[in-house]
Formats: structure tokens, sequence, C-alpha cells
């Protein structure tokens, strides 16, 4: 397992030394790759796909976090899986909040606060992606919460 890893983090390196200077190549293979993250999101709803994987995609992406784009492909995966990935836990309430420290960690490591490609993301900053993601890993926790009523609920009168 330690090799693999090692020779992931190897060809990781070699992927994400790319040039950042906006061509339409490089612009297009970000988008397919946040596309990406959301489909490997939605086979794990789907149950194609394992809690682990997820984990290790996650853990992945938070390691080698240099560029906004990384928080907004983790963001992708987290909301893609849904509550699935949080009610098929043992602890949610450390796991979620394990989650938002490393979150924040990995922000704090993004050199530039604001994305590469501004077309292709929703949030431009980094500050308002983190915040993003840790209103939703909230309202994931409180979602077990039987007396919890969501703030993304539409109650027509």
């Amino acid at each position: 397992m330690t090799t693999k890893l090692t020779k992931f983090q190897e060809n990781y390196r070699a992927i994400g030394s790319f040039d950042t200077f906006p061509r339409k190549g490089l612009s297009r293979q970000l988008s397919c790759a946040l596309e990406h993250c959301k489909l490997l999101g939605s086979l794990y709803r789907k149950d194609f796909l394992d809690r682990t994987d997820v984990a290790y995609c996650v853990g992945i992406l938070l390691k080698f976090t240099t560029t906004l784009e990384h928080l907004t492909a983790l963001s992708n995966l987290l909301f893609q899986a849904g509550t699935r990935l949080w009610r098929d836990c043992t602890d949610r309430q450390t796991e979620i909040n394990t989650l938002r420290k490393c979150v924040v960690e990995a922000a704090e490591g993004i050199v530039c606060d604001r994305a590469l490609f501004l077309n292709t993301l929703a949030l431009k900053t980094t500050k308002a992606t983190v915040v993003h993601i840790l209103s939703q890993l909230d309202e994931y926790l409180n979602y077990f919460n039987p007396n919890y009523i969501s703030q993304y609920i539409v109650v027509k009168p």
C-alpha cells in the first residue's frame, strides 16, 4: 500500500505541476475534473462505490490542496455523496469536526485567494468556498437531529 501511495504521489506531482497560464485546454481539463468529483460522489450515493473510496479521494484532495479549485472539487465530491456519507459512519460528530479542521488547514495552504479560472467556479474566493463547505457540513450534522428544520427547505404559505 505504501508503494502504491508513493507512486500515486509522484504521478500527482507530475500532473499537478502544470502551467497555470489560462489556456482553453487547461480550462476544459479543470471543468472535467470538477465534474468527475461530482460523478464520484453520485456513484457513492447510488452504491457503486464504497465509503472507503470516497474517504480516500477526500484525503488525497485535502493532502494536495494548492488552489481554490481543489476545495471546489472536494465540495463537489462531498455534496454529491450526500447525507449517506454521514449516515454510514460510526461517529459522525467526530468525523465532521475532523473534516472541518482539515478543510480549514488545507485552505490555509492556498497561496492565491482566487480561482485560476474564474469562469469555472461559482464561488470566487477561498474564504467563500470554505464558508460554504463548513456550512454544508453543519447542515449534514444537523440533518440527523429529528428536531432540526433546515434553512434550505422552502415552505409554501
